[in-house]
């Protein structure tokens, strides 16, 4: 029983393997058949395609036919513009008869290499364009407000007429945005400059205006001087509004105004400072009225011409520019903070110079007025 089957299994094999090995030698090609099969495929290599840079050709056509409208159709050149396009409005290619490209390319063989044209061009729609405000428009808008205005006054022939009549100038910024919101934030600051001579303030009203102005608002970054042109210059962006920002300012303009000209009891206190000179209450003119005591009435000795002299020579001279006459105002440096030992405070306080007296010309003045006091002074007396 054994041996039967194994002489069947064997016999099985052997045949299976027979017809596999012959259909292999029937499917191998002959060798004048493989050589040209090796040929074709060389033939058939594919070239190297760069995208953006390799121009190809393909079957597959494009073809768009744009729909124009019937202005379009038209020649624009002889009909009015301010009737083709009378107000603000978005980009219509069918209505702007010129050709027009906005945009880039990302590839260099995309159009040519050209921006994209007008059509179904988006970056078109997102700016904004000015095609209403030709000076065809503009003529047109003033031809139709000349009857709503008035004349300009005969009065306003210069600059320093407007500035005499009209001292406050407005100052506000407008910002536009290709955004989903156009608010900017930098559009409600509001500034207002005016020359501090116009509000009729004298030397003390105007150093305490310019006192409050800087502790108050200079700090806060709203209040700046400028000496050379003598102008208050207040901004302010407090507010979400630019019209909240203007009433705010000028009522702080107010308050400073109506608060310098208070003169309140403390004003008139001695500063301890040499520096802060004032006649009236100054060594200078008590040893004037005694050199006079007994020649003249002492209610007539300051009007005398030396008198009167000598008092401006010494007001020159001692009028010395403060931190707030001299503008525009800057930050003080921040100073290191030490962290050794803190020494104790010098109460002795250095000598500070008189910056007039470096001046020749103050020098001279008060030697004049001096020799004219002991001269004229006496004789006119």
């Amino acid at each position: 029983m054994f041996q039967p089957l194994v002489l069947r299994s064997i016999l099985r094999r052997s045949f299976v393997c027979r017809l596999s090995s012959t259909d292999a030698v029937d499917s191998l090609p002959s060798s004048s058949e493989s050589a040209f099969d090796n040929s074709e495929d060389r033939k058939e290599i594919k070239k190297l395609v760069i995208p953006g840079l390799t121009d190809f050709k393909s079957n597959q056509t494009e073809v768009y036919y744009p729909k124009f409208s019937e202005i379009h159709e038209h020649k624009v050149e002889n009909d009015d513009w301010s009737n083709v396009w009378p107000c603000e409005n978005f980009f219509s290619p069918y209505i702007f008869p010129a050709p027009i490209r906005q945009g880039h390319s990302k590839n260099l063989v995309e159009n040519g290499g050209l921006p994209p044209a007008k059509y179904a061009n988006a970056e078109l729609l997102k700016i904004q364009n000015f095609l209403h405000l030709t000076p065809s428009h503009i003529e047109q808008h003033c031809q139709a407000l000349k009857k709503f205005l008035t004349k300009w006054p005969s009065g306003l022939k210069t600059d320093a007429d407007i500035n005499r009549h009209y001292p406050l100038e407005v100052i506000t910024q407008s910002f536009t945005n290709s955004a989903p919101s156009i608010h900017d934030t930098r559009a409600r600051r509001v500034t207002i400059r005016v020359q501090l001579k116009s509000l009729g303030l004298d030397e003390r009203a105007k150093l305490k205006l310019l006192r409050l102005a800087k502790v108050y608002g200079f700090e806060r970054g709203m209040a700046q001087y400028y000496s050379s042109e003598d102008v208050l210059e207040l901004s302010s962006d407090r507010c979400p509004v630019s019209n909240q920002n203007y009433d705010y300012l000028n009522y702080v303009l107010t308050v400073l105004t109506m608060e310098s000209k208070k003169h309140e009891a403390w004003e008139d206190g001695e500063t301890g400072s040499y520096l802060d000179f004032k006649w009236e209450r100054s060594q200078q003119r008590k040893r004037v009225l005694d050199l006079f005591a007994g020649e003249t009435d002492p209610s007539r000795v300051e009007e005398l011409p030396a008198v009167k002299a000598y008092r401006a020579a010494l007001e020159a001279m001692f009028k010395t520019p403060t931190e707030e006459n001299t503008g525009p105002w800057k930050k003080p440096k921040k100073q290191p903070k030490i962290r050794h030992y803190h020494w104790p405070e010098i109460k002795d306080v250095a000598f500070e110079p008189v910056v007039g007296a470096d001046v020749a010309e103050n020098l001279e003045a008060y030697a004049e007025a001096v020799k004219k006091l002991y001269t004229e002074g006496k004789s006119s007396a």
